[in-house]
């Protein structure tokens, strides 16, 4: 599974407080998620973040 989200800022693995909370609870379930860093919504497959 892949899920796009805002790149790196300011010394956190994403600048959006939603995808640091997934990024967390992704990690506590051990899910295979896959993240894909990007600064254009529209590219991801809801068009959005």
């Amino acid at each position: 599974m892949f899920l796009y989200i805002w790149p790196a800022e300011f010394g956190l693995p994403s600048m959006d407080i939603e995808s640091l909370q997934f990024m967390a609870a992704s990690k506590i379930c051990a899910a295979p998620i896959l993240f894909e860093y990007s600064t254009r919504p529209w590219k991801s497959p809801t068009g959005k973040f």
